[in-house]
C-alpha cells in the first residue's frame, strides 16, 4: 500500500508476534476515571492558517507556515522509543493528538493527546492487548468529540488485520467503526462531519471510499488497477475536493486531486521522490504534503500544485492548525 505517514513501521510490525504490553507509567489515561471534556462544536466561521505539528523520533515539534519558530511539544511518551507519528491538531488548535512506538520488543504503544502548549499529555489508546498491534493516523471529528484511527492487528502477514476505529475524545467508547474487507487505514472525516474517507486494499486491489460516520453505507469513489494505490485521501475545507496519494504512470507516488464524487482527477506534483501525506491549508489555499526520497521534507504549495517550498526536513508527519478568523 502506498503510506499516508512518512516513516513507518508497519512492515516490521506486521511480521512479528510479539505483543505489546503495558501502559507507560506517568501519563495520565483518558477514559478511566476522567472526566470528559465538552466537545467543540463545528462552525461555519472561515479559519487562518496556524502552525504545523510535525513528528519526529524524539517528539512532537509545532514549526510555523514559512519555517520559523520551531519548538518542541513534547518528548515521546514511551520509554524505549522508536518514534513519534501521525499528529493531528484538534478542530479548535488547542490539542495534538498522535501516535508512538516503541522499539521492537518495548511496550506502551498507542495514541497520546497533549496541549498545544504542552500541557495535560493523556493517553487515549491502549494497544497492549493481545493481538494489537499499532496505532496511528488519528483524525478528529469536526466537533471535537470524537477521533477515528487505524489499528493494525498483529499476526502472520497472511492473518493481519488493519482496521478503523473510533474513540471518544476522552478515551472512552473504543469500537470498531464497521466490518470492512481488506486493509482499511488513513481516515479521514468529513467538514460536515457526516462522512469518513478512508483508503481500503484487498483482492480487488487499492481504492478510496466514503463510509457514514456511523459505520454504514460504504460507497467507493475512486479505484484504479492494482498498484497504482490511491489511499492517504484529504477533504478541503469546504468539503468539495479530496487530496490523495497515487503512483503516477512511472510508478512513484504523488499528489493528486478531485472532486469529492471522484471527478475530475488532476495530478499535482512530480517530483521523482514520492510524496505522501497531503493536507489542506484551513483556509483552503494551499495544500501541504511530505516528500520522503532523502528524508521526510514538510513541502507547501498553492492548491493547484504551483510555487512548492520547503519547510522544514525531518518529518514523519504532520499536520496543519486552523485558528479562528480574527
Amino acid at each position: 500500500m502506498l503510506r499516508r505517514r512518512a516513516g513507518t513501521a508497519t512492515v516490521a510490525a506486521l511480521a512479528t508476534g510479539a505483543v505489546i504490553a503495558a501502559a507507560v507509567v506517568g501519563v495520565q489515561w483518558l477514559g478511566r476515571g476522567t472526566t470528559a471534556q465538552p466537545a467543540n462544536h463545528p462552525t461555519t466561521a472561515p479559519h487562518v492558517n496556524g502552525a504545523f505539528a510535525i513528528a519526529r523520533h524524539d517528539g512532537i515539534y509545532e514549526v510555523q507556515p514559512d519555517g520559523s519558530g520551531l519548538r518542541k511539544v513534547t518528548d515521546c511518551p514511551l520509554p524505549d522509543c522508536d518514534g513519534t507519528h501521525s499528529p493531528a491538531w484538534s478542530p479548535d488548535g488547542s490539542k495534538i493528538v498522535f501516535a508512538a512506538l516503541p522499539k521492537e520488543g518495548g511496550a506502551g504503544e498507542g495514541l497520546f493527546v497533549i496541549g498545544a502548549d504542552g500541557s495535560g499529555l493523556a493517553r487515549l489508546t491502549d494497544c497492549a492487548p493481545p493481538g494489537c498491534g499499532e496505532d496511528w493516523d488519528p483524525a478528529w471529528s469536526p466537533d471535537g468529540s470524537k477521533i477515528v484511527f487505524t489499528r493494525l492487528g498483529k499476526g502472520p502477514l497472511d492473518q493481519a488485520t488493519i482496521e478503523l476505529y473510533v474513540v471518544n475524545a476522552d478515551g472512552s467508547g473504543l469500537g470498531r467503526l464497521a466490518d470492512l474487507p481488506g486493509y482499511a487505514e488513513t481516515p479521514a472525516w468529513s467538514p460536515d462531519g457526516g462522512r469518513i474517507a478512508f483508503d481500503l486494499q484487498d483482492e480487488n486491489g487499492q481504492r478510496i471510499e466514503v463510509i457514514r460516520a456511523d459505520g454504514s453505507h460504504r460507497s467507493v469513489i475512486f479505484q484504479e488497477p492494482p498498484g497504482s494505490g490511491p489511499g492517504a485521501p484529504a477533504w478541503s475545507p469546504d468539503g468539495s475536493r479530496i487530496a490523495f496519494v497515487m503512483a503516477g504512470a512511472e510508478g512513484n507516488p504523488d499528489i493528486f486531486v478531485m472532486d469529492a464524487d471522484g471527478s475530475h482527477v488532476t495530478r499535482l506534483t512530480t517530483d521523482p521522490s514520492p510524496d505522501v501525506d497531503p493536507i489542506w491549508s484551513p483556509d483552503g489555499s494551499k495544500i501541504a504534503f511530505v516528500r520522503t526520497g532523502s528524508g521526510g521534507k514538510l513541502f507547501v504549495m498553492d492548491a493547484d500544485g504551483g510555487n512548492p517550498r520547503l519547510v522544514v526536513e525531518d518529518v514523519l508527519g504532520m499536520s496543519w492548525q486552523a485558528l479562528p478568523e480574527r
